[in-house]
């Protein structure tokens, strides 16, 4: 930096930078009197990954929960009011107690907060609403894809303000090389919550990946939050308060909602699945309707989107050739696009632009779509896919579809040029009573387990226990958990205690059970029973009500016969309480007599 000065009482300094930029901040005066401060923008350092978008760069200038509005938040839209307002009152849902409080909770040690269900069930909504309610003086990081969650993790340390991460459709971000476990736990460390959404469908393909003990990076999170599940059939009690709105569209769905949850019925979704289903007539909009088919089969075997127009075009054929083909009277192209993109109750459209000339299906008529998908959409989805990781899920949706032989196409290739995750799946696959191979499964998780796959030697494991070479498969389950896979400890337990080795299978069972990252939950109530039958109640009765909050309902049926302190008599009032709110008191009616019996009647 060079300085010049004239020295007269007119001269004039004059900074100068060479070799590069100055990015701190500079002072220059003759003198300085009392305190200085300087107040600057955060900045982001350039790094080899993603560019920050602009929006993104500044903390403080992400939105206030406080004011934030729904529709940003991905909320559907509804039929504008008098005043335009496209979203019409919340109405409280039985939910909304357990989110408030898993939400104050996440506030105060970071966590993620997953909500779960339909399409239109009002997922999005209720997050919304618990959002502005428990934390209106966050800001709000959304990020709107993976891409830009990953540019801006260098933000989130050093953002200075109180905030959090809103990830509507969370499988958005589940990519192979997205969200992942680390990131969370470090979002956790800076007490971050992360709120999501995740239709209930792609929560169970994601889910059945795993083959109820795979934990890849996508089943490892989607394990870090028990799911609040948000029903698409409202309840008599969210029904009632409905009935008290004043807001007219409201009025109206209660009125006519018929089958449907009063979500969706103000989403529009009803009655666009209507006109779709009755596009394929004379004088109606076959080839729309074929081409919207396209789409929603399509979406149903996991290839991402949005599709390019010509993608559509050539496969819808096959669909207006099954609804009756010219006959029909079939439109031109271009009227069929305009009437599939055409906007209906002032909410959506069957094809919803997401690009030029790209299209995304309105996700309502995936979620109600009931026909199988044709081995051209299949093979059209495979030959579509981004990459590894899409036809990984490809073969996955095509496994939970029954499309077995799909599965394995999608699989094979990848695990055959020693993709570990393919092997891994494949393998398990036909080592299933389904795939019935063994052979061929022991050569692709053997593969798997020695690229490293932790998964996979667990699997492994598995398939060696039902062969009965109990020695191989208690080496392979001591190779994962000494790999840090301890959902495999607790398989080990239960090999070992098979085999009367008490203290190792529960010392075992504790090692999975203690385990944050995956779904050593589940182990929960074999510990407990163990500790029951060892003459251990007090901590028997601790690790029920801990596999009941992991999602063990019939745990509390054990508890009848041990020891409760009054911590755990209020703990069993809070649940039938929050239960009779969600009005399903009588699935718990044993509940009540219990509590009844013990001198603390629910009220």
């Amino acid at each position: 930096m060079n300085a010049q000065d004239g020295g007269g009482a007119g001269a004039v300094s004059r900074n100068e930078i060479s070799g590069g930029a100055q990015h701190a901040p500079i002072l220059q005066a003759r003198d300085f009197t009392g305190p200085v401060t300087i107040t600057t923008t955060p900045t982001v350092t350039p790094g080899p990954g993603p560019a920050v978008p602009t929006h993104l760069q500044d903390p403080r200038n992400w939105p206030l929960a406080a004011n934030w509005d729904a529709l940003s938040a991905g909320a559907h839209r509804s039929r504008p009011d008098a005043d335009g307002d496209a979203v019409p009152p919340y109405i409280p849902r039985d939910i909304d107690a357990d989110l408030r409080h898993r939400l104050g909770e996440a506030a105060e040690a970071g966590g993620l907060v997953l909500l779960v269900g339909d399409s239109t069930a009002g997922k999005t909504r209720a997050a919304h609403a618990a959002v502005r309610d428990v934390l209106p003086g966050h800001r709000v990081l959304d990020p709107g894809g993976v891409r830009d969650l990953l540019a801006v993790t260098g933000v989130v340390a050093r953002a200075g303000v109180r905030y959090l991460v809103w990830l509507d459709d969370l499988e958005r971000y589940l990519a192979a090389d997205g969200l992942s476990p680390a990131l969370l736990a470090e979002l956790a460390r800076l007490r971050v919550p992360v709120v999501a959404t995740m239709r209930v469908r792609q929560y169970e393909t994601f889910l059945a990946r795993d083959h109820d003990d795979r934990t890849d990076t996508a089943g490892r999170i989607l394990r870090m939050a028990h799911p609040v599940e948000v029903e698409r059939v409202w309840s008599t009690a969210e029904v009632r308060r409905a009935e008290q709105s004043a807001d007219e569209r409201i009025e109206d769905a209660v009125a006519h909602h018929g089958v449907h949850g009063i979500a969706e019925y103000l989403a529009a979704g009803p009655a666009l699945l209507q006109e779709w289903r009755h596009a394929s007539r004379v004088g109606g909009h076959p080839r729309g309707g074929a081409l919207v088919s396209a789409a929603v089969a399509l979406a149903r075997t996991g290839l991402g989107g949005p599709y390019a127009i010509e993608l559509l075009a050539g496969l819808h054929d096959e669909f207006l050739a099954a609804a009756g083909g010219y006959a029909l009277r079939p439109e031109p192209l271009a009227d069929a696009l305009a009437w599939a993109t055409r906007v209906r109750h002032g909410a959506t459209s069957l094809l919803v632009p997401a690009s030029e000339m790209a299209y995304m299906p309105f996700d309502y008529l995936v979620d109600h779509a009931d026909a199988s998908v044709s081995q051209q959409v299949w093979e059209a989805s495979l030959a579509h896919a981004a990459d590894d990781e899409e036809r990984l899920i490809i073969g996955s949706r095509a496994e939970r579809e029954g499309e077995y032989g799909r599965a394995e196409a999608a699989w094979r290739p990848l695990a055959e040029a020693g993709h570990p995750m393919a092997m891994s799946l494949l393998g398990s696959y036909l080592g299933s009573p389904i795939g019935d191979d063994p052979k061929e499964a022991e050569r692709f998780l053997k593969g798997a387990a020695d690229a490293g796959d932790v998964v996979a030697m667990s699997n492994y494991g598995d398939l060696l226990m039902r062969q009965g070479r109990l020695v191989e498969a208690e080496l392979i389950y001591w190779r994962a958990v000494d790999a840090g896979f301890h959902f495999a400890a607790g398989k080990l337990g239960f090999l070992q205690l098979e085999q009367g080795r008490s203290e190792e299978g529960e010392a075992s069972l504790r090692r999975a059970v203690e385990d944050p990252d995956f779904t050593g939950a589940i182990f929960c109530y074999p510990l407990a029973r163990l500790l029951e039958e060892t003459g251990r109640p007090e901590e028997a009765v601790e690790m029920y009500l801990r596999a009941y909050r992991s999602g063990n309902h019939g745990s509390l049926s054990r508890l009848r016969q041990l020891p409760l302190r009054p911590e755990h008599l209020d703990e069993l009032t809070r649940i039938y309480q929050l239960m009779a709110a969600g009005d399903h008191a009588l699935f718990f009616d044993d509940l009540r007599h219990f509590l009844t019996d013990l001198g603390r009647p629910p009220t």
